[in-house]
Parts: structure tokens; C-alpha cells; sequence
């Protein structure tokens, strides 16, 4: 008597769970008491099915057989299966994958779909499956619909630059660059102030910024930055290929409401325009902690949401 789950492995909170009991010698007519935590579940079907479950919740299984004549091991419990709740799902606000060929690139998470220009799906763009090309000149993606941020929150994407073309390459912009009209956080990759460094930073009535001064290697790099507020313990990280590589001051506060630019700013200002491939961009309402970042990273092979 056993019993294995699908999905199998890490879940997210909230995933939908079906458990399946596979019977040995349980007859024409077996039944099934389902126990999480040793409690009575379901209905008494060969499936039982959770969206509920909690890190650490242990599923087994009991099956009456009415095997007849030689009716033996009955009843029988199954295996155990223990959850394990993946908290990299927690608190994301928006996921793009562009795994897609053509069209919009989906929020795998909710609703902020972006509009793209001159974008060039395929797998030669992609880390994991497809990715997203950007020519350097008029390549761009802009969400239809504006993202709330208010508080701690991360961003964390994959980059390959092919070339410094423009100044500011912005990879994303959440807001308007640089305060225009508005509150803004965003991520320079290739910034010609800091000798090509990455630039992870956010104006609010200043500047709060975490800052490499060395231009990364060729090739597929990782990129997360995290922004934790509230008085003294207040931090701005920025992690690349799962390291810690420059700190910063984060602001007591932090709220913005407005759309995502990928592969430039709000404005599309020609030299903040990015040159080369993008992909698994993802926004959290929370800071990423340095065992995530690790985990996202997953010794250079990435995840892709729902990881």
C-alpha cells in the first residue's frame, strides 16, 4: 500500500495537492481513510486532494481491503509523505518567464502583462527555456497596468549584456528613472558612472543606492537586489550570481505605484536603452534572505516560478 502526490517535491502555499493510494492486495471494493497529522481527511476515495497544507503536514493513508477468500494485511497504512512549503512563493507580486514565442509577456503571478517592442523571443535569449532579446535601440517592455510596492520588496533577474551601447542600460524600472514624477526603483546593468558596475537603487526625494564598480564577465549573471526599511536595521542588497557584492542605505519608507519598464526607462531615453537577453525577472513585497537568494540561484542553473 502506497501513496504518492502531484505535484510531488516543494510546493507553494496555496498549491492544490492530489494524493493518490495505490493498493496491494485490496480486493474489488477497497476503502481509504486519508489522515493528515493523523487526523481524519477527505472523503474515503482512492484520491484526496488539499489546497490547505502546511510546511511539515504528514499525509498517510489507511485501506480496508475486502479481498475474499485470503484477505491478508488489512488493514494497511501507506508511506508517509511530509509537505515542504517553498517560501520563495511568498509575497511575489509579478513573474515573467517569457517563455513565449510572440505576443505579451504573461505575469505568471497576476495580471501585469507587458506590451512588448521589437522583443525577440527564443531560447538563445533564455536561461531557462525562452528568454527575452533586447537590440540596445527601441527593444522595450512595459507593463499595461501599475505595480503597488509599499515597504520591504526585491526585484531578481537573469542578464547576458551583449554590448554597452547606452550609458544607463536599465534592465528594470519600476516607476520613473531617476524621480521624474515619482517614485522609482531600478536596476542598471553596464552603468558608465561606475565602470560598467550594476546599480540596484531607489529614489524617493533622494538617492538610496547599492553599487558594484566592476563590469561583470560575459555570459549569463544572476542579479537580486532587496530593500529592508525601518530605522536603523534599514539596508539596501545587492547579490549577484548569489552573492552579497554591495550594500547600501535603504529609505525609512518606500511606496511606489506605477508601471514596469524592462530593457529601459518610462521615457524609452535612448541612452538607457539595454543591449542582450533578459530573463525570469520577478518583484516580492518582502526582502529575499541571503538563503533564497542561494536557492534562486540554484549554483547557476536558476528556477523558474512556481520554483
Amino acid at each position: 500500500m502506497g501513496i504518492a502526490a502531484v505535484p510531488s517535491g516543494a510546493i507553494c502555499s496555496g498549491t492544490s495537492v492530489t494524493f493518490t493510494a495505490t493498493p496491494t492486495n485490496g480486493g474489488s471494493l477497497p476503502t481509504y481513510q486519508w489522515k493528515k497529522n493523523n487526523v481524519n481527511v477527505g472523503s474515503g476515495g482512492i484520491t484526496y486532494t488539499d489546497a490547505t497544507l502546511a510546511n511539515n503536514d504528514a499525509i498517510t493513508c489507511v485501506m480496508t481491503s475486502n479481498a475474499s477468500p485470503c484477505l491478508t494485511g488489512s488493514p494497511a497504512t501507506s508511506n508517509t509523505l511530509t509537505i515542504t512549503i517553498f517560501t520563495l512563493c511568498n509575497n511575489i507580486v509579478a513573474y515573467w518567464k517569457f517563455d513565449e514565442s510572440t505576443g505579451n509577456a504573461a505575469d505568471a503571478v497576476g495580471s501585469n502583462n507587458g506590451t512588448p517592442t521589437d522583443i525577440t523571443y527564443s531560447t538563445a535569449n533564455g536561461k531557462i527555456h525562452n528568454g527575452a532579446g533586447f537590440n540596445g535601440s527601441s527593444s522595450k517592455i512595459v507593463t499595461s497596468s501599475n505595480i503597488s510596492i509599499s515597504g520591504n520588496f526585491s526585484f531578481a533577474c537573469w542578464v547576458n549584456v551583449a554590448s554597452y551601447l547606452n550609458n544607463y542600460p536599465l534592465v528594470m524600472d519600476l516607476g520613473t528613472y531617476g524621480g521624474g514624477s515619482g517614485n522609482s526603483a531600478f536596476i542598471i546593468v553596464g552603468h558608465i558612472g561606475v565602470n560598467r558596475g550594476v546599480q540596484f537603487a531607489y529614489y524617493q526625494s533622494g538617492w538610496y543606492q547599492a553599487t558594484t564598480n566592476t563590469q561583470m564577465s560575459s555570459g549569463w549573471h544572476f542579479i537580486v537586489g532587496t530593500v529592508t526599511v525601518g530605522g536603523g536595521g534599514s539596508a539596501m542588497v545587492l547579490y549577484i550570481d548569489g552573492n552579497s557584492a554591495a550594500t547600501g542605505a535603504a529609505p525609512s519608507s518606500v511606496s511606489i505605484n506605477n508601471t514596469m519598464s524592462i530593457g529601459t526607462d518610462y521615457t524609452g531615453v535612448a541612452d538607457k536603452f539595454y543591449d542582450g537577453a533578459i530573463d525570469e525577472i520577478g518583484i516580492w513585497s518582502r526582502a529575499l534572505t541571503p538563503a533564497e537568494v542561494t536557492s534562486l540561484y540554484n549554483n547557476g542553473t536558476g528556477l523558474q516560478y512556481p520554483f
